[in-house]
């Protein structure tokens, strides 16, 4: 019997890239995008949110690309939402004011249509309410106008606008404003422009990032999740390199609430999700090492079932040659027997026929 087994395959030689599908590692263009998509969310942060704000503009000839001189006619100076109660100087009067914040922006309109200013107080509480009779009345349109260019001036000073919604909020509160939105505005520079600075830092990488990958891998025979598993590691790169500069911002100003919260969320989304792949595809590997075992062991176990029944042939074939091998000396003895009875019975014949001779000599005689 051949004792020679089939030669099975080492665990080393499984593949498993149909688990891992086409991976997509980083070039030159890749870090070139990563570095240039972090930069451009550093400086929407460090510009548009640097906590001194921004030169007011001012309305020239040749502002807006030529329509300055057309504009200046809507820089009105004395814009009714602008009124400063006693006790709130500079900036601060915008938190009051109904027309400084935007979601009531058609009431801040009707208030420059019709000379009148209102708002919450900012030194007793209460609705604030005032009229100014000589006040040149405007139309909706040129109303309209004119609030946009004055809350686009506001919006780049230094105290810029109030959060949207915050004179709501004081409404909610018995029409006083809370003390805690007081802080945020008036002490610690929480306002508009730096919240946009951070959204438009998340928001350039975000859109940078994905139009590279989507214009690169547009006609790439490339599996959507691995352009996806990519997007993520580039996104957390880019994400990150502009948060150092935001650490920066946030430690020269000593004002902790300059931190760029929303890129703290995506560095942490992202950061799960890769992770997230991670485990999937560390336990997509233990199942298909677990099926691969049990898959060798099935193979041992019909190779040592088909060596049991191979070994059991063997034995009856074995068994069958013995087995006729004793037949053969079965035989063989009985040949021998039988020429001992033929020669027994040839001397008996031969004894027989001397003795009927001799009969017959008798009776002759």
């Amino acid at each position: 019997m051949d004792d020679s087994l089939p030669t099975m395959n080492l665990i080393d030689d499984i593949s498993f890239d149909h688990i891992h599908g086409t991976e997509l590692p980083f070039d030159k263009w890749d870090w070139i995008m990563m570095v240039l998509s972090g930069t451009a969310g550093a400086l929407c942060d460090l510009v548009i949110g640097h906590p001194r704000g921004m030169e007011e503009p001012k309305i020239t000839n040749s502002s807006f690309g030529g329509l300055g001189e057309q504009l200046k006619q809507y820089d009105l100076k004395n814009n009714p939402i602008d009124f400063q109660e006693p006790g709130a100087f500079g900036g601060d009067h915008r938190l009051y004011s109904y027309g400084h914040d935007l979601f009531r922006f058609f009431e801040g309109v009707r208030q420059t249509m019709f000379g009148e200013y209102a708002g919450v107080s900012s030194v007793g509480g209460g609705e604030l309410i005032k009229e100014f009779p000589a006040y040149e009345q405007l139309d909706f349109g040129t109303a309209v106008i004119v609030n946009l260019l004055h809350l686009f001036k506001d919006f780049c000073t230094v105290r810029s606008l109030p959060i949207p919604g915050m004179t709501i909020l004081a409404n909610l509160n018995g029409d006083e404003m809370p003390a805690f939105a007081e802080k945020l505005y008036i002490e610690h520079g929480f306002n508009l422009r730096i919240v946009t600075g951070q959204a438009l830092s998340v928001a350039a990488i975000e859109t940078m990032l994905r139009v590279y990958l989507f214009i690169r891998y547009l006609r790439a025979d490339v599996p959507k999740e691995a352009i996806q598993s990519k997007c993520r590691k580039m996104l957390l790169f880019s994400h990150s390199f502009a948060m150092l500069f935001n650490l920066g911002k946030v430690v020269i100003s000593k004002n902790p609430f300059m931190l760029n919260i929303p890129q703290l969320i995506m560095i942490a989304k992202y950061c799960v999700q890769i992770a997230r792949e991670s485990m999937d595809i560390r336990k997509q590997l233990i199942t298909a090492k677990q099926l691969s075992f049990a898959g060798q062991e099935r193979d041992l176990l019909a190779l040592y079932e088909n060596a049991a029944v191979m070994d059991s042939i063997h034995n009856v074939y074995e068994e069958t040659i013995q087995g006729y091998a004793d037949m053969q000396k079965d035989q063989e003895s009985i040949g021998l027997s039988n020429l001992k009875v033929a020669g027994r019975l040839g001397s008996v014949s031969d004894t027989y026929a001397e003795v009927l001779r001799l009969l017959e000599r008798r009776k002759g005689e």
